[in-house]
């Protein structure tokens, strides 16, 4: 669950489902390459960040249009690489409203970015092994019926395997929120 690809497919589907999730937004806002630099997407997230607070803004149609707002107002050079991310993620938000089903969502997102490709331009070597893994989460994907279901056991699935790894590690206090440890096995949970 640490690889790159899956983050990005994960980071998609938990901006759309939380449109206020700024750590999603950067991470997908690049991907596929829109031509945002770091500080474009700064920019765009800490705008985004102003304006829902003046607003309240709450859904990704709202999103999407400060983010036209702010394409339109910076008219920059930015302006296409921001109007294919505002279409992706409003085609991608519209299907989940229709169809919240994991794996068509998952496979929407791959779809719509043309992920296969991203992946063959980006990584010329291991893009087959890449591909190998967005199939994995696939058939992951397939066993769960509810978005949310399937966000919640690739979080705690991941932070059980982080906690296996690095037991050996290193002897430490570990930090979780109530719900994480909801099911699972430890000494104290204070």
């Amino acid at each position: 669950y640490d690889r790159m690809e899956i983050k990005d497919i994960v980071a998609y589907i938990k901006f759309i489902m939380n449109p206020h999730d700024m750590i999603a937004l950067k991470r997908i806002a690049n991907i596929p390459k829109k031509k945002l630099g770091e500080m474009a997407i700064k920019n765009i997230t800490d705008y985004i960040m102003q304006e829902s607070l003046k607003y309240g803004i709450i859904s990704i149609k709202d999103i999407a249009a400060i983010l036209k707002e702010y394409a339109n107002n910076d008219g920059s050079r930015y302006k296409s690489g921001i109007n294919k991310l505002v279409n992706d993620i409003q085609d991608i938000g519209a299907y989940v409203e229709v169809n919240p089903s994991p794996i068509n969502v998952i496979d929407k997102i791959l779809t719509v970015t043309d992920y296969k490709k991203y992946l063959e331009v980006t990584d010329k070597k291991n893009h087959g092994d890449r591909w190998s893994n967005v199939q994995e989460l696939l058939r992951i994907a397939s066993a769960h019926s509810d978005l949310q279901e399937f966000i919640e056991c690739m979080t705690l699935t991941r932070d059980v395997v982080s906690d296996d790894e690095n037991d050996n590690k290193l002897n430490a206090v570990k930090i979780m929120t109530m719900h994480g440890s909801k099911g699972l096995e430890f000494k104290v949970v204070i």
